[in-house]
């Protein structure tokens, strides 16, 4: 409820729009092959209304390949899915939200897909390390858009985790910085993600 009264007060000061809000679209990684879109959409209308989910699929076998997109009718609820629903677990898979960084609407271009190269992998994290860890340790190198560490389906760290920068050049300075660095006691390897 507290979620709603948020975003209905950020969207009462918006201007209205006959036309899709294309900022209002979310990421979502790391989707277990199980998830249907209905369960997608059953989760994230929760924070306020969803125009609608699509799970991403292979075009040749038609199996799911990982991420899918929820286009939310404002921004503000987009926001807030983001802010509450990021690393919650689906089929005991914790997802990795982000902001969508393509559009339907938006010119195709030639560079890489922000989504992947503004991303870092983690891995050989302490088990000490959560979210609020991750994101600290990273936060002095640029503006961090999602981060989360990837966790079982008992909550505990699986020593991994991911943090997407807004800049590309944000997340190569937390590369050549961090890599190889020692966080909480571990020598961890940081990298650009690679998407499967």
């Amino acid at each position: 409820a507290a979620n709603r009264a948020a975003a209905a007060a950020v969207r009462a000061d918006s201007t209205n729009t006959a036309t899709v809000d294309v900022t209002a679209t979310l990421h979502a990684g790391n989707i277990h092959a199980d998830v249907t879109e209905s369960m997608l959409m059953a989760k994230f209308k929760s924070v306020g209304p969803v125009k609608s989910t699509r799970i991403c699929r292979n075009a040749a076998s038609a199996h799911a390949v990982g991420y899918a997109y929820i286009n939310y009718q404002h921004r503000a609820d987009a926001a807030i899915a983001l802010n509450t629903l990021n690393s919650m677990s689906l089929c005991g898979v914790p997802l990795r939200l982000s902001w969508s960084r393509n559009s339907s609407t938006a010119p195709r271009q030639s560079t890489p897909n922000p989504i992947v190269s503004a991303n870092v992998y983690i891995k050989n994290l302490d088990k000490s390390i959560d979210n609020k860890r991750l994101h600290d340790a990273f936060s002095p190198f640029g503006v961090i858009t999602s981060h989360m560490v990837a966790v079982n389906g008992s909550g505990v760290s699986m020593g991994y985790g991911y943090v997407n920068f807004a800049t590309e050049s944000a997340a190569r300075q937390a590369i050549q910085t961090c890599n190889g660095m020692f966080l909480a006691g571990k020598t961890v390897t940081v990298e650009k993600f690679k998407s499967r």
